[in-house]
């Protein structure tokens, strides 16, 4: 059973498709416990085709109220949420086991001390995002993963800052320490992959983005 006044993370182990979640992304503001569950479980079955994830340590990237977190409980890692938001973690109640109210530019882990460093919509929150990533694949130990995903979907100058899906991929094409596993549309099936890799276009038709990468030893 769950921390009081949370709702339990579902335990189908597999991916619920794009189609699903981008119907689900619709009705997000109308509803989002019911989408954030469901892109939480997506989330963490995607993860788990690269990774052992039962008895894993990983670490939550500002999740806010720790759907997410809740998820890779439920497969049997050690999952530790950072926010910075101190009202986040209680968004559903009591938080879960393993939450802090942490900065993910200082992430308060050792070197290569997590299996899987994660972060779903927060990269287009923060200034540096360059920062960010450089302190998600510190803490990630050789063989390991980091995930990112992002949606722009905010208001411009308000609520994000500028991100390209070029500007990113950049990012993380030119480090030698971490290799590209998954580079795709996050919320479009797996045949539209492609669409990342064309310079302009890309950045019309692809307003969002997955990466699934491995640390180098």
């Amino acid at each position: 059973m769950g921390p009081p006044g949370r709702k339990a993370a579902s335990r189908a182990p597999g991916p619920v498709g794009e189609l699903r979640l981008l119907a689900a992304f619709r009705r997000e503001q109308a509803d989002p416990d019911s989408f954030y569950d469901l892109l939480a479980r997506d989330s963490v079955a995607l993860v788990a085709r690269h990774a052992r994830l039962d008895g894993s340590r990983v670490v939550d990237v500002g999740g806010d109220a720790g759907y997410f977190a809740d998820a890779f409980r439920e497969r049997g890692a050690q999952c530790l949420l950072v926010e910075p938001d101190p009202a986040g973690p209680y968004t559903r109640g009591t938080p879960g086991p393993m939450s802090v109210i942490g900065d993910g530019y200082w992430l308060p882990l050792g070197d290569a001390s997590v299996d899987v460093c994660f972060s779903c919509n927060v990269l287009e929150h923060v200034r540096d995002p360059a920062g960010l990533i450089d302190e998600m694949i510190r803490v990630t130990r050789p063989g390991g993963l980091v995930y990112l995903s992002y949606t722009v979907k905010n208001v411009y100058g308000e609520t994000m800052f500028p991100l390209s899906v070029g500007q990113v991929l950049s990012l993380v094409r030119q480090r030698a320490d971490v290799a590209v596993v998954e580079a795709r549309p996050r919320y479009y099936p797996r045949c539209c992959r492609f669409l990342i890799f064309l310079p302009g276009l890309r950045e019309l038709l692809t307003w969002n983005l997955l990466l699934i990468l491995r640390r180098r030893a």
